[in-house]
C-alpha cells in the first residue's frame, strides 16, 4: 500500500468532518506536517486526527556519539521512515513530544519494536509517546535483568497487546515465569554467534 501524496485546496475543511478524518487516515507524514503549517484550522485538523495503520515502529538506543549529537539518542523508525532522532535530555525529549503532539492524536501499529539500554533510558518519556499508539504486538529486545525489568513496565501499560521477547542473556527461571503469555519468547546466549539455548540448559 502506497501512501499518496496530496495537493490539497484551501476549502478542504468545507468537506465533510467523516470523510476528512478518513483521509488523515492514509496521508503520509510530511504531507501532514505540511498541511498543518498553512493555517490555525488545518493544524488542529492534523492534531486532532488519527494517523491511520502503519505495520511497525522500531525505537532503538544508541548511547555513542552521532554526527548530529554527542548526546545519547533515541532513534525511531515507523515502517522504512526514519521519524525522528531524539536527543536523550530534557529539552530534546520535551520538543519531540511537543511535535508529535502537533502531527497527530493516535496512531495504529501491527508491532512496536524497542531496544532498550541500562540506565539512560527515559521510560517515562516512552510511555508518555506511546500511550498514543494502539499496537498489536508489542516486541522487545533485552541484553540484562535491568533491561527485561524496563521490558515488563511497559508491558502493563498495553494490557490489550500480544507480547514478543528476545533476551541475550540467562534470566533467572522465575523472572521468566512472571512473564505474561508471549507470541514470542527466544532466550539466546550472549556469545558472539548467538546460539539459541536448549530448554534443558535454562532449566539447570
Amino acid at each position: 500500500f502506497i501512501r499518496p501524496c496530496f495537493d490539497l485546496p484551501m476549502d478542504l475543511l468545507a468537506l465533510p468532518e467523516s470523510f476528512l478524518l478518513k483521509l488523515m487516515r492514509i496521508m503520509a507524514r510530511k504531507d501532514r506536517n505540511r498541511l498543518r503549517q498553512t493555517s490555525r484550522n488545518f493544524e488542529k485538523l492534523v492534531a486532532e486526527s488519527d494517523a491511520g495503520h502503519f505495520d511497525y515502529c522500531k525505537i532503538t538506543y544508541y548511547d555513542f556519539p552521532r554526527e548530529k549529537s554527542s548526546e545519547p539518542v533515541l532513534i525511531i523508525h515507523i515502517d522504512e521512515e526514519t521519524f525522528s532522532e531524539i536527543e536523550i535530555t530534557n529539552d530534546g525529549l520535551k520538543r519531540f513530544l511537543e511535535f508529535s503532539s502537533r502531527i497527530f492524536k493516535t496512531i495504529s501499529m501491527n508491532e512496536v519494536r524497542l531496544e532498550l539500554a541500562d540506565y539512560i533510558f527515559p521510560l517515562d518519556f516512552l510511555r508518555q509517546f506511546l500511550s498514543k499508539f494502539d499496537v498489536e504486538l508489542l516486541s522487545f529486545v533485552t541484553y540484562s535483568d535491568i533491561q527485561l525489568e524496563k521490558s515488563r513496565s511497559i508491558i502493563v501499560n498495553f494490557p490489550k497487546s500480544k507480547y514478543s521477547l528476545r533476551t541475550y542473556f540467562h534470566p533467572e527461571y522465575e523472572r521468566i515465569l512472571s512473564l505474561p503469555p508471549m507470541e514470542d519468547l527466544k532466550i539466546l546466549s550472549a556469545h558472539p554467534e548467538n546460539l539459541p539455548m536448549t530448554s534443558e540448559s535454562f532449566l539447570k
